[in-house]
């Protein structure tokens, strides 16, 4: 099985529950969630904010369901929370035990036609009568991203993937008009991009136009001439 590969679903049930975990221990009140249904009607994608003692936590974009996208933003929280060391003491199994949240990246990464994230773990040089360190590096969209170091591949990993999901929330829009990673976007006709139809002149247009011009002098003209001549034949008494 492939870095990564892992069941998507496992993760269906572990990041909020964790969550909701956490909150119930410390007291806190029950995660919010504020989820936003972005693009066309037959294909919607989603993406989802939780809000945990007055912080909010953003998602991915791009999940085609609501369900996924409360999950990333779950994760996220929990990833951030596991900053501080009174996590681990709340929730039954720390998230980097869990090693799901990976999926999410690649998930992602399916939705936007990426090939699935590769994984390169190498060991670093350590010092005599130390443990040994991992670093590991994670290519998705054909950017490389380098997590911290760790004591084992699959925490390796685990950081490399983490590393890759803070920078992708760093540089998602925020508007509504995100793009539906699930397919491509379809093409603008003609008629939405040209609102009105107004008419060009051309040079042949301009030369009908003198013409005319000229066509209505010279009758102007041959009208004066007609008068004088027929005054000349009628002179006055």
């Amino acid at each position: 099985m492939m870095p990564g590969s892992s069941a998507v679903s496992n993760c269906n049930v572990v990041f909020k529950s964790r969550l909701q975990e956490y909150a119930q221990k410390m007291g806190l009140p029950t995660p919010l969630y504020e989820t936003i249904k972005e693009g066309p009607s037959h294909e919607p994608s989603f993406r989802s904010t939780v809000i945990l003692n007055d912080v909010r936590y953003d998602s991915l974009p791009g999940f085609c369901k609501r369900k996924a996208a409360e999950q990333s933003a779950a994760e996220v929280a929990l990833l951030e929370l596991e900053k501080s060391s009174e996590i681990s003491q709340c929730i039954s199994q720390p998230v980097h035990e869990t090693g799901l949240c990976k999926n999410p990246l690649q998930q992602y990464a399916q939705k936007l036609n990426y090939a699935i994230p590769m994984y390169e773990c190498q060991r670093m040089d350590e010092a005599p009568g130390r443990a040994p360190l991992f670093s590991c590096t994670v290519e998705i969209g054909g950017i490389r991203y380098t997590g911290d170091t760790a004591r084992t591949k699959k925490q390796a990993e685990i950081k490399a993937a983490q590393a890759a999901r803070t920078a992708l929330l760093a540089v998602q829009p925020t508007n509504s008009q995100l793009m539906v990673p699930c397919k491509k976007r379809a093409r603008v006709t003609e008629t939405e991009t040209a609102p009105f139809n107004v008419p060009h002149s051309s040079p042949q247009n301009s030369r009908m136009n003198q013409n005319g011009e000229d066509d209505a002098a010279q009758e102007q003209l041959s009208l004066r001439r007609s008068a004088r001549i027929r005054a000349r034949q009628n002179p006055q008494n």
